[in-house]
């Protein structure tokens, strides 16, 4: 059967109006080590990334890691918002070098038949050798590049085979619903009533409501087609006519579960039946030394497999000072399986750093003590210096600003990085503008000023005081890290309000005659009612 192919255009000026942000920031499904242990059924992807999809993300494999996760995690949010018993997991992120035969800095985007070409040769069953295959058959394998062609009037996002199990996607800024649009694709779904190709069910189809479109509408959403969701007052779609939502449940207990097309290549997941234990034979290394990571097998079955990964830790090493990991690591029968990661050797004096490894998506095995932390300590010697505010006390007028310095002082050896933040005290958020920032002190570097703000309002406080204060490594702190600030309110003073200038007319002297009788004449009944 010949599958058809499709394309995903959308205008330059659309691209950002389905660059939605991520709802979550785990997978619920990438934890689940059975289907039965889940009340919905599971399709696992193998992601391949290309060599132009990376340096999209300056060669930063974590970035890269985070677009493809939080695409997952959309695609499964548009799931549940109509109720659809499926959710997506990662199998495996590779790099697309791995592959057979082929040549990617060539490769263009349209040409995915070429792709299926490569994927159909890779063989992926389970009785191959596990270092030369990816263990296990996933539902859907999908291509991550940068964009690579472009036409008159947009520009080209992915592509998919209708009914099949292959597409592309391309990397962009920050997660879209683009994955769920191109397995929908996969999955027999198309982008309009007006589009004729086989499909799911005949409104298995995108629409628009309320000035946006739906997950497979030309420009992208957030949601399927459903007409029980209402957005800005518009049903998002029609029953019979772009119910996305129905289609698949319609579906489940008939295409889907009998594996008919267009869910043909759809694949049981595989059961994780042993566990992967990450060890770490020490948790300091110097730098220049290399990294040893462990991974323990137990019970673990024939080919099975993990991914072992470093990520950064806030304020910890840089990428220049390890090098970076996102590999799948194999089971080979042996009990222990050792992995070293280099680190690198630099004449920069530096503080011990710090950088997690961790172990996750398990082929056969689910991930035990899956993160760990590891210290890298320099073998430079220097004198970093401490940090210090250059005052205790700053008095700023209300809706006035001022600088304060901050002092590096008893050296400035290395490159040091410290946080700068605001508390509250008298002086609440709105009283000034809140600082939470991350200030980097280049070598050689011994001050720096920030500037604070204060709000000014019409409401008469009096003084109040709030702090700004500096957080760091307890050996570069110095005796004046917190600065108190304090609100000077005094030009709100109430207005005093000067009474009107008598009226010295005979009128105005009648008057105040006539209230001094009344008022003598109730003195008068008062006593006359004591007696």
């Amino acid at each position: 059967m010949k599958n058809l192919l499709t394309t995903s255009i959308i205008s330059l000026a659309l691209s950002a109006s389905i660059a939605f942000s991520s709802v979550a920031s785990d997978n619920p499904a990438d934890q689940i080590n059975s289907q039965a242990d889940y009340n919905k059924e599971i399709t696992d992807i193998v992601f391949y990334y290309t060599p132009d999809a990376l340096a999209f993300y300056s060669g930063d494999l974590e970035k890269l890691h985070s677009f493809i996760k939080h695409e997952v995690i959309n695609n499964n949010s548009a799931f549940d918002g109509g109720s659809i018993p499926i959710a997506r997991r990662i199998a495996a992120i590779m790099p697309a070098t791995d592959l057979p035969n082929s040549d990617w800095a060539n490769l263009e985007l349209t040409d995915l038949n070429l792709l299926v070409t490569i994927l159909d040769a890779f063989p992926v069953s389970l009785s191959e050798t596990a270092d030369t295959i990816l263990p296990y058959k996933a539902s859907h394998y999908v291509v991550v590049t940068a964009k690579r062609n472009t036409t008159v009037n947009g520009e080209s996002i992915g592509y998919a085979n209708i009914g099949g199990r292959y597409s592309v996607i391309v990397a962009t800024p920050q997660a879209n619903y683009l994955l769920a649009h191109e397995l929908g694709h996969n999955d027999g779904l198309m982008h309009s009533v007006g589009d004729t190709d086989r499909k799911l069910t005949d409104y298995a189809v995108g629409t628009t409501c309320g000035g946006e479109g739906t997950v497979m509408w030309y420009s992208g959403g957030a949601i399927f087609s459903n007409p029980e969701i209402e957005r800005n007052g518009e049903a998002c779609g029609e029953a019979g006519v772009a119910d996305v939502a129905a289609s698949y449940k319609e579906s489940m207990g008939t295409l889907f579960a009998n594996r008919s097309w267009p869910f043909l290549y759809n694949q049981t997941i595989r059961e994780r039946t042993g566990t992967a234990t990450l060890s770490l034979p020490s948790s300091n290394v110097t730098e220049g030394e290399d990294l040893t990571v462990e991974i323990q097998w137990n019970n673990a079955p024939e080919n099975a497999s993990i991914e072992l990964y470093t990520q950064a830790v806030d304020s910890g090493a840089s990428l220049d000072d390890y090098t970076q990991t996102m590999v799948r690591v194999h089971y080979t029968g042996e009990a222990i399986t050792t992995v070293t990661i280099a680190t690198t050797d630099d004449e920069a004096y530096e503080l011990d750093e710090l950088v997690n490894v961790g172990i996750r998506y398990g082929s056969g095995v689910s991930t035990q003590a899956d993160v760990e932390s590891i210290t890298i300590s320099s073998d430079d010697a220097g004198q970093p210096g401490a940090f210090d505010f250059s005052a205790k006390t700053l008095t700023i007028a209300e809706g006035s600003s001022k600088e304060i310095t901050i002092n590096r002082t008893g050296g400035s050896d290395g490159e040091l990085s410290i946080r700068v933040y605001t508390e509250s005290g008298t002086a609440t958020s709105g009283d000034f503008t809140s600082i939470d920032e991350t200030i980097i002190f280049l070598n050689g570097e011994t001050s720096k000023t920030i500037s604070i703000e204060t709000v000014n309002d019409s409401a008469n406080e009096g003084n109040e005081t709030f702090t700004l204060n500096i957080e760091a490594d307890a050996s570069l702190l110095g005796n004046d890290t917190t600065l108190t600030v304090t609100i000077d309110d005094s030009a709100d003073v109430p207005a005093v309000v000067t009474p009107p200038t008598e009226n010295k007319s005979s009128g105005g002297s009648s008057s105040i005659f006539m209230l001094l009788a009344t008022l003598l004449t109730l003195l008068i009944r008062t006593n006359t009612q004591q007696k």
